[in-house]
């Protein structure tokens, strides 16, 4: 089911699954961009993530993006992967590298941390340079820092609150201080915002019940702490 965001760039958005070959997509109005939100760089390969985007920016004519994060903890855990201890905000920084190179030049040689490619190339080449590549995270702080240092946007979970926007916004601009990176509108700051739309009340309300459940469980498994390798900060 597609979920919808907004944010200060694109006034509105709609998350679809990645397409598969062959399938034609109606771009709709011209506002609206095109993507999964969100990609997982441990469960799917950063190359694939960028083909899959590619491919959809031609279908959508240029309105395609990427947003990634490590994943959802309690999905790994179901996948049986280990994440705890495993540096992800390296490998996120090492994700954006493959992914841009990539998108850029169609072909990838990278030996890294934790990906490797050797003359891997592709086909698949997008309307826009760049297509934006964006980071999805939820409670930082480091995620929310690393994506002011190389991202064209953060997309913040469950963020229901103007304190919690302030707190990511302000970390966002630390990691742009940081680099001495100066964002502009361009930058998109996204709440990513849960919810279900049926015309049975009921269902909807089941829906949206098991999607709240399933971010809960990510907050207890990264133990009140960030998920991405540090403390979360008081707001």
């Amino acid at each position: 089911m597609p979920s919808a965001g907004a944010g200060p760039a694109d006034p509105a958005r709609f998350r679809l699954p990645p397409p598969t070959p062959g399938q034609k997509t109606d771009p709709g109005p011209r506002r609206i961009r095109f993507g999964p939100e969100v990609s997982g760089v441990i469960l799917r390969d950063p190359t694939l993530i960028a083909q899959q985007a590619a491919t959809l920016d031609e279908l959508t004519g240029g309105r395609a993006e990427i947003v990634f994060s490590i994943g959802n903890f309690a999905m790994l855990d179901q996948y049986g992967v280990r994440w705890q201890g495993t540096r992800s905000l390296a490998r996120l920084r090492e994700a954006h590298e493959v992914m841009r190179t990539f998108l850029a030049e169609g072909r990838v040689d990278f030996q890294g941390e934790f990906y490797r490619y050797s003359g891997l190339f592709t086909a698949a080449r997008p309307v826009q340079q760049p297509l934006p590549i964006k980071i999805g995270a939820m409670t930082g702080p480091g995620s929310f820092r690393l994506a002011g240092e190389i991202a064209d946007g953060i997309h913040v979970a469950c963020a229901y609150s103007s304190e919690a926007l302030f707190f990511a916004a302000q970390k966002v601009r630390e990691g742009a201080d940081l680099v001495g990176r100066r964002l502009d509108s361009s930058f998109d700051l996204c709440a990513s915002v849960l919810g279900a739309i049926a015309g049975d009340s009921a269902a909807a309300k089941e829906t949206a019940r098991v999607a709240a459940a399933f971010y809960i469980s990510f907050c207890r498994l990264a133990g009140g702490g960030g998920g991405d390798g540090e403390p979360a900060e008081p707001l």
